[in-house]
């Protein structure tokens, strides 16, 4: 039996190296949606994973800068420049927040915490660090504001909640809160602390909201459903595709594109992450990342940066396109429906 409608929120560690495109997140998104779970990200939260996002996104742009400086010095009259890349640093951690917006409700850490969390760090008080060792400085003033975090979102809703976090030497281990801080807990929420859950990891989570997992879709049942690749179809229909195709073809300053005839020879290539599937509520949905190659047919007049002018002509091109399933199946296991929650931005290649 499926709990009732409850608070779920994640520590950081949960989201580190994932987008929010994931399939694990994704599928947690469908089990909130179809439970009436609030999936919630304290703010600490939220703004630790956009830092690390924000730096993996500067660190990537510093080298591509280099290798277009390298190419500026090589070919001195190609137009290329870095400017740009400041404009997808801005972009990329906007885009990044809502995404999160999108999937989780953000809840601000209460008033007065930043002070308790700082002097929790000092006090070597948990679930900041508690060594007294010399010479190494006290630390966790972050993990302090996320649990004051989880307190407050647990005491706002009065329903069963369920903290997930794989920081098992500063929270919990052994499936359970660190002993100070279930006192914490209880002094805190009154008779409201024993609906507070700790789970070490989504797995679990899901074990403790009654969700039991099933087999997923393998890749040649992804492959062979029609209704994947309408899904995928339908999400390649937007007005963004004829730009994003354009943008692919090679050697060209001045573009004019049009005649943009669909997509055609449609097929799915490879999964690019562990499908997710569970039971929810008398029904099993799964969740699949996966990557799509296609072709499609402009018409494209252009200017060439180097030479000069060609007439319009037809282009073909060659395209792959990522995007992410969830997968309603039926009671053999087949696929039913499908929608596209997120799809990558398609790369492509004339043929």
């Amino acid at each position: 039996m499926q709990a009732a409608s409850a608070v779920i929120l994640l520590d950081t560690n949960q989201l580190l190296g994932k987008s929010p495109d994931a399939p694990v997140l994704r599928m947690l998104k469908k089990v909130a949606e179809e439970a009436g779970h609030d999936l919630v990200l304290p703010e600490m939260v939220a703004e630790e994973y956009l830092a690390h996002y924000r730096h993996d996104v500067e660190d990537a742009a510093e080298k591509a800068r280099g290798g277009i400086d390298e190419l500026r010095r090589l070919v001195p009259r190609w137009p290329g420049d870095t400017g740009s890349l400041r404009s997808v640093e801005e972009g990329a951690e906007q885009s990044r927040r809502a995404q999160l917006a999108d999937l989780f409700r953000i809840h601000p850490v209460p008033g007065g915490a930043w002070r308790e969390s700082v002097i929790r760090e000092a006090w070597r008080r948990p679930p900041a660090k508690t060594s007294w060792e010399p010479g190494k400085p006290g630390g966790g003033a972050r993990d302090a504001a996320v649990w004051l975090t989880v307190l407050d979102a647990c005491a706002d809703s009065q329903k069963e909640a369920y903290f997930v976090t794989g920081n098992s030497s500063d929270f919990g281990k052994g499936g359970a809160l660190r002993p100070e801080l279930a006192q914490e807990a209880r002094e805190r929420l009154g008779q409201d602390a024993d609906l507070l859950h700790y789970c070490p990891d989504i797995a679990v989570l899901m074990r403790q909201l009654g969700i039991a997992s099933a087999q997923p879709p393998g890749e040649d049942e992804i492959a062979a459903a029609g209704q994947v690749t309408a899904a995928v179809e339908a999400a390649l229909a937007d007005d963004d595709v004829p730009f994003e195709l354009m943008s692919a073809i090679p050697h060209v300053a001045l573009k004019v594109v049009g005649g943009f005839r669909g997509v055609q020879d449609l097929r799915f290539d490879r999964l690019q992450a562990k499908a997710e599937a569970y039971q929810l509520a008398g029904d099993t949905w799964a969740c699949a990342r996966g990557r799509w190659h296609g072709r499609t047919t402009l018409w494209v007049c252009w200017k060439p940066e180097l030479g000069l002018p060609v007439a319009g002509r037809d282009v073909v091109l060659s395209f792959t396109v990522s995007a992410t399933i969830v997968m309603q199946l039926d009671g053999s296991g087949a696929i039913a429906a499908a929608e596209v929650t997120d799809r990558g931005r398609i790369a492509a290649v004339e043929e």
